[in-house]
């Protein structure tokens, strides 16, 4: 479960700026401006990259959803890479975020 406490935590190893739970910003995919270009549901905003490049989300559509990382990023092919799963359920993100924080405290 991702409390404002957790949230900020895991925030912290790369300045993301933190919304939810603090914000509910959830994105459809008649927006304008897509975060998760090519997912076809609704995305739960979690946070969004500290130069805003990056978004990671959870899909409102799926009973068990991954987390998903989606924003402007282009692969070196140049083709643009879209929306992607980042982690298979929000506890591994939790999990895989209080590592890299771990790993750069150390630094």
């Amino acid at each position: 479960m991702i409390t404002t406490d957790v949230a900020r935590e895991i925030a912290m190893a790369y300045g993301d700026q933190v919304l939810f739970p603090e914000q509910a910003l959830i994105e459809v995919p008649e927006a304008d401006t897509r975060r998760f270009p090519g997912w076809d549901g609704p995305v739960l905003v979690i946070s969004i990259e500290n130069q805003g490049v990056c978004a990671w989300g959870v899909p409102l559509d799926q009973a068990n959803p991954a987390v998903l990382v989606g924003g402007d990023v282009v692969l070196r092919t140049g083709c643009p890479r879209g929306t992607t799963v980042y982690s298979p359920d929000v506890t591994a993100f939790v999990a895989a975020r209080r590592w890299d924080v771990s790993c750069l405290e150390r630094i």
